[in-house]
């Protein structure tokens, strides 16, 4: 107890929300590999599956930040395109037209509370 009569919970509290932003960024790179598959079917031009099955993510929760990606050795032929091949960037696209999936991750987990 402080000299006032009051309890800190200043370390509990800072803990939590450092769980909830690994929470958040985790759920946000789930999220992106989810939407990033979908726009990999969408494109219907899936031989193998190869590209279906390479997204994947990583976080970074000491710069606060998921990198998301494909390992598909041909991933930045699709994603950038060829002179025989136009681009269809499945990656910025699955990140850009849902932004609003997104915010909703942030609100829901930031907004769980610290119980």
């Amino acid at each position: 107890m402080g000299k006032d009569g009051f309890k800190s919970n200043r370390k509990a509290v800072d803990a939590q929300f450092e769980r909830n932003i690994a929470k958040t960024l985790t759920a946000m790179g789930l999220k992106q590999n989810e939407l990033a598959t979908t726009e990999i079917a969408n494109m219907q031009a899936v031989d193998t599956g190869v590209m279906l099955n390479a997204n994947s993510y990583q976080v970074n929760t000491q710069d606060r930040e998921v990198v998301a990606g494909n390992s598909a050795h041909y991933a930045i032929f699709v994603t950038m395109g060829t002179r025989h091949m136009t681009a269809r960037p499945f990656m910025q696209n699955s990140i850009n037209n849902h932004q609003s999936s997104y915010r909703e991750i942030v609100e829901a987990i930031m907004g769980e509370g610290f119980g």
